[in-house]
């Protein structure tokens, strides 16, 4: 009987597979996470490719009409954003002295009510208020041209989108092959499960960025904000971020309002995006996505915090899934399951009811 590991030895161990991993994926991020975009890009236009597939248009033909299909609608928004947003900053010089005008004008009411001398004040606001449309207009310019070149660095991930939907089967069969006979049911049972998870959330995820566009363009219009449509989108968008969207794209608009409009139409900015966060987070993510991946909002954020490390705004969008991923395979593995309680939603009794059921099968049943 060989002798037992000790227990220092195997933390150290993972410690150094942990290190070793956060290497691999960092130094190999401009090859892995184009693969793994294309991966939830597959899941996505996976129900587009089946139905033509159905209806008797060819694989290839089915997937090239698909591809064709997203990359218009991707395009299309990209091209859009990009021309309101070189509108935009040729607006920054009006912006920027209808913001020293309000602060001007809050400041002088201010001095004027309590009798308080703000000259200084006004001078040092000025000055950051300078510096703030300075700094910002390069950081907006930079952060445009960053989702450029990380589009076009992506640029072959159609390719991989084709192939994976394309060699779909034949990457089911592989797994198969390479699991062994006596387990063809668990691994069966994994895949349809990490399939089923993964596309539901993801085309939960657009689906309910869709419906925010047009709530977040049409509460901005009411409002009366320039650029409505802009910001509408740009704040929905923010939303493929899970916990931290809400409130990055609420900001967008909001920042641009206190700057060139009056407090009444920032504080209605404020008023609806309270209420669209109310209606995503109990209408509507509830009931599109359903909490798909099943995970406890500590490790998706945590999820989300060492994604965005490691590969920046992709990182961020694939962690989730990814997480999911690891979840469903702890839940088919009995020594796993202590973690994939850790990880999820649900209570012990789940894991423990599984577990039981998982040692108490045998190879031949499985098979």
């Amino acid at each position: 009987m060989p002798p037992k590991t000790p227990t220092i030895v195997k933390i150290i161990l993972a410690m150094v597979g942990i290190i070793a991993l956060f290497v691999i994926v960092t130094q190999a991020r401009n090859f892995l996470y184009p693969i793994l975009l294309g991966v939830l890009m597959a899941y996505l236009l996976l129900p587009i490719a089946a139905y033509l597939e159905k209806v008797k248009v060819p694989r290839p033909i089915a997937i090239l009409i698909s591809i064709i299909f997203g990359m218009t609608v991707i395009g299309g928004i990209v091209f859009f954003l990009y021309n309101r947003i070189t509108f935009f900053l040729e607006d920054i010089p009006t912006l920027r002295v209808n913001a020293t005008n309000n602060i001007d004008s809050i400041l002088n009411r201010v001095e004027s009510e309590f009798g308080l001398s703000v000259a200084s004040q006004k001078n040092w606001l000025r000055q950051n208020i300078n510096d703030f449309f300075e700094s910002g207009t390069g950081n907006l310019i930079n952060a445009f041209s960053a989702t450029t070149s990380t589009i076009f660095g992506i640029g072959i991930m159609p390719v991989y989108v084709f192939f994976m939907l394309f060699y779909r089967n034949k990457f089911r069969n592989f797994l198969l092959m390479v699991t062994g006979k006596g387990t063809h049911e668990k691994t069966k049972n994994v895949l349809e499960q990490i399939s089923n998870v993964t596309q539901r959330y993801v085309g939960g995820v657009v689906t309910v960025v869709l419906i925010l566009c047009v709530l977040n363009s049409a509460g901005l219009m009411i409002i009366g904000i320039k650029y409505a449509i802009m910001f509408g989108i740009l704040s929905a968008l923010m939303n493929l971020i899970p916990y931290f969207g809400t409130l990055i794209g609420g900001t967008i608009p909001l920042a641009f309002t206190l700057f060139s409009d009056t407090p009444e139409k920032a504080l209605g900015i404020v008023v609806l995006y309270l209420i669209i966060g109310f209606v995503d987070h109990n209408i509507l993510t509830p009931n599109i996505t359903g909490g798909a991946v099943q995970i406890n909002p500590f490790f998706t954020i945590l999820s989300l915090v060492v994604g965005g490390i490691v590969w920046g705004i992709p990182g961020m969008l694939i962690a989730v899934p990814i997480l999911g991923t690891v979840k469903i395979i702890f839940e088919n593995i009995s020594e796993l399951h202590p973690y994939a309680y850790l990880m999820g939603s649900d209570g012990p009794r789940r894991y423990l009811k599984l577990g039981k059921r998982l040692r108490g099968s045998s190879p031949k049943k499985a098979a």
